[in-house]
């Protein structure tokens, strides 16, 4: 990752996040959250599946064909793109009726299943099995849902897609396989650069709020497949000099170690 003074600086919360969602299995998995993932990733292929002829999406359609040539993730309702144009796509087809699972967390309400056009497409491009797919998704859902819980920007005006950041390069970065080091890298770069605000919902709306979360796990993949490269990120991104808890969400613990995907 980054240093400081030509060291390493260790233990940042980055480096314990990419630790947990490097290590998260299949198996530490409870046989209901099993079950519950199971209905919620049906769920949001179905939701997919009933938006194909919305307006929006056909725009965006259009927009693949003319600059997203080929690739290696498949496209609901056909075709193969790039893993990141995947995402968004995918992303796209499964926010857009607005119909998807929701987590009500004090201070914030996110949609943990808007990650599964991201981690579905890493999980294409890596060959990766169904249960790594699940691994995937939890550890997804898990960042998502514990950051707001205990990270909420909202009142301050940014959108929830901010905690999302995380989350979706979490989950491609497990779907991928990174070691803990990629998956920080992964993880520091989304964050650092997906900070959206809140007037995507007040106001007059637009197309871009059922869009916002597809770019930012547009933006988490490509961050992801960054570190696979090689390329690090801010070392302390939560808990640096104009970090996200200094700029944005104020101090907050999350003990990375202790959460599991029960």
């Amino acid at each position: 990752m980054a240093h400081e003074n030509g060291e390493a600086v260790s233990n940042t919360i980055v480096r314990q996040l990419g630790l947990f969602v490097a290590e998260t299995d299949h198996r530490s998995m409870s046989d209901e959250a099993r079950e519950e993932l199971k209905k919620r990733i049906l769920d949001t292929i179905g939701v997919a599946i009933g938006a194909l002829e919305g307006e929006p999406i056909k725009m965006i359609r259009t927009h693949q064909e003319d600059f997203g040539g080929t690739g290696h993730c498949t496209l609901i309702g056909g075709g193969k793109i790039s893993p990141d144009r995947a995402a968004f796509y995918n992303g796209a087809l499964s926010r857009y009726l607005d119909f998807m699972d929701s987590y009500l967390a004090k201070g914030e309400t996110c949609h943990q299943s808007d990650n599964f056009g991201a981690v579905m497409a890493a999980a294409e491009y890596a060959d990766a099995s169904g249960n790594d797919f699940l691994t995937a998704m939890a550890a997804a859902y898990q960042v998502q849902g514990r950051l707001c819980d205990e990270a909420p920007v909202r009142a301050k005006g940014f959108d929830h897609t901010v905690q999302g950041a995380y989350a979706s390069a979490a989950g491609v970065s497990r779907a991928l396989g990174l070691d803990a080091e990629k998956t920080a890298n992964a993880i520091a770069i989304s964050g650092t650069s997906n900070n959206a605000l809140r007037c995507t919902r007040t106001g007059a709306l637009s197309h871009w709020k059922g869009l916002a979360y597809p770019n930012t796990a547009f933006v988490g993949t490509h961050a992801a497949f960054l570190a696979y490269r090689g390329i690090t990120g801010p070392e302390e991104v939560f808990e640096g000099n104009k970090g996200f808890k200094d700029s944005i969400a104020g101090d907050f613990s999350i003990d990375w170690a202790k959460e599991d995907l029960e």
